[in-house]
């Protein structure tokens, strides 16, 4: 083995020809391994019931078992598990970001606020907002975000919150919005 990881109650590891391989417990599908080519995955972190890996051409994770999801369109240099956890140190921005299962949305869209990448989040069947709108809704993520950050050492403060929100209600009423404002 080239690498060996362990979980709860399974292993992993990366054979010396660059195949993944599961041993042990496989309660939730931790041992199922996705079919992959030699050399695919570079990293791994193991939970109590779940396995993940970055794939070696982008960085991306790739989980199965208990926790069988990822971050979408963010590419990790590492990533480490808890039993019910996963964090992930990003290329991008060398910022942590981790999840859990089930993901809200919050969850989901704060890997997207911090890379400046909010408009993949956006329902596109809907259609994508407005310049203006787009605008809004990322700075009120911004705001909340750096605003419940725990480990943000520059909280924004009061007036800031409110003059953020502020301003984007104003981005909201200027645009040909279909939506009233007037029950906010």
């Amino acid at each position: 083995m080239a690498s060996l990881v362990d979980g709860q109650s399974h292993v992993c590891g990366l054979t010396a020809t660059g195949f993944l391989v599961c041993k042990g417990n496989n309660d939730s599908g931790q041992l199922n391994v996705p079919f992959s080519p030699a050399f695919e995955f570079t990293r791994l972190a193991l939970g109590e019931n779940f396995s993940c890996a970055i794939r070696g051409r982008n960085g991306l994770v790739v989980c199965w078992g208990g926790i069988n999801r990822f971050i979408a369109n963010v590419s990790f240099e590492s990533i480490v598990a808890g039993i019910d956890f996963v964090c992930g140190l990003t290329t991008m921005n060398l910022s942590v970001i981790c999840w859990t299962s089930p993901m809200g949305v919050g969850e989901y869209a704060s890997p997207h606020i911090w890379t400046g990448d909010l408009k993949t989040v956006f329902d596109r069947r809907v259609g994508l907002p407005k310049t203006n709108e787009a605008e809004a809704v990322e700075l009120m993520a911004n705001t909340a975000l750096h605003g419940v950050n725990l480990e943000e050492k520059k909280r924004p403060n009061v007036t800031d919150i409110v003059a953020n929100l502020e301003r984007s209600l104003t981005l909201f009423e200027d645009s040909q919005a279909s939506f009233s404002t007037n029950s906010l």
